[in-house]
């Protein structure tokens, strides 16, 4: 995908993007540092470990949708 993340507190939905690699899926996507990545294909992400999971479930080739808050703006 060509991103890092990091949890958020305890009770936060969602994971932090840390990092975007150039020319990668990610950033070819428009994903930026400081997103907060909420949802992955219409589910919650319910922190660092769902996303992992998430992540692991999907095939290479395959879209993924996130909802993304960036600047308090969901995308």
């Amino acid at each position: 995908l060509g991103l890092e993340v990091q949890s958020l507190g305890p009770d936060e939905i969602g994971v932090l993007v840390t990092e975007v690699i150039d020319k990668s899926p990610a950033w070819k996507a428009g994903l930026m540092v400081g997103d907060r990545l909420l949802g992955y294909n219409g589910e919650a992400i319910d922190g660092i470990e769902n996303f992992g999971e998430r992540l692991t479930e999907t095939q290479p080739g395959d879209t993924i949708r996130f909802i993304v808050d960036r600047n308090g703006r969901n995308m």
